[in-house]
């Protein structure tokens, strides 16, 4: 007969970095060490107030996202094996970090943990689209 192991989980908090978009989405990449492997969540969001980006909501959280401070967000790890399998950006730790309450109107559309870095990726493709 097989064991099934419990879902272990672990909350990290870990640097973050606004990945440039060509959409109305807001893309977040959290980077950090976790279980001893370097991990990168990246995840797709939009405001669920459609009002928010005519009234200047939208642009508030960008410039927020856009500010090189070195702030922190808090992410749910789910292991397996002892190594990290997904992972779940808090979105109160981010309204936290910036005291903006906008942050937690924000819908997730889509996520994926990665052995590699989506924004440098996405600066890379960029810079040879413009034959730099």
């Amino acid at each position: 007969m097989f064991g099934f192991r419990k879902k272990e989980t672990i909350d990290v908090w870990l640097p973050f970095r606004l990945v440039p978009a060509d959409d109305d989405g807001i893309d977040i990449e959290v980077y950090g060490s976790v279980c001893c492997e370097q991990v990168y969540l990246y995840s797709t969001f939009m405001l669920t107030d459609s009002e928010q980006y005519e009234n200047g909501g939208y642009e508030r959280l960008l410039q927020h996202l856009k500010q090189p401070d070195n702030r922190t967000v808090k992410v749910t790890f789910t292991l397996k094996k002892d190594k990290p399998a997904d992972g779940k950006l808090d979105l109160e730790s981010l309204a936290e970090a910036y005291h903006d309450s906008l942050f937690l109107e924000l819908e997730l559309l889509g996520w994926g943990l990665f052995p590699y870095s989506i924004y440098e990726k996405t600066l890379a493709e960029q810079a040879a689209d413009k034959g730099v």
